[in-house]
């Protein structure tokens, strides 16, 4: 399943994003949203891609959802949250990361990085002309929102 990614618009909302799913299958996980930055100009987005949602099956509600995040070269997005504790492990490429306005982090393949619940992610991008592609796992309540952008 891939999530077709939109900017922002220029008034700072996000347009409306839409989940294609494998043909007669129907999405029951809520979509991620993507975008570019609000300022300067316009650089491509990351491109998601739900590989796996299903429960943890350790007796709670939660659910363990696996993403694929493809980073065109030059992609950037912009200050956001995640709906539950996410670790990421990056797969080829080179990724700049930023988490809480602390200290930028440059990742290579075979790093990871962990985001806990309510951890803002400042942003996230590819500074180079190749792509990048990062594994991403989140653990969240069911219909929570798996991102969402933040002023």
């Amino acid at each position: 399943m891939q999530e077709r990614c939109c900017p922002i618009s220029l008034s700072g909302h996000l347009r409306p994003c839409s989940v294609v799913p494998p043909h007669g299958v129907r999405p029951t996980f809520p979509a991620i949203l993507c975008s570019t930055p609000l300022s300067g100009d316009a650089r491509p987005s990351s491109a998601v891609s739900i590989l796996r949602s299903e429960a943890v099956g350790d007796g709670s509600d939660r659910r363990i959802t696996t993403l694929l995040v493809h980073f065109p070269p030059h992609a950037f997005t912009p200050r956001h949250i995640h709906g539950g504790a996410l670790t990421a492990y990056v797969l080829s490429g080179r990724v700049r990361s930023q988490l809480d306005a602390g200290s930028i982090a440059e990742l290579r393949p075979g790093d990871t990085f962990h985001e806990a619940v309510a951890t803002t992610h400042t942003f996230i991008e590819n500074p180079d002309d190749q792509p990048a592609d990062v594994l991403a796992t989140i653990v969240h309540a069911p219909g929570a929102a798996l991102t969402t952008m933040t002023p």
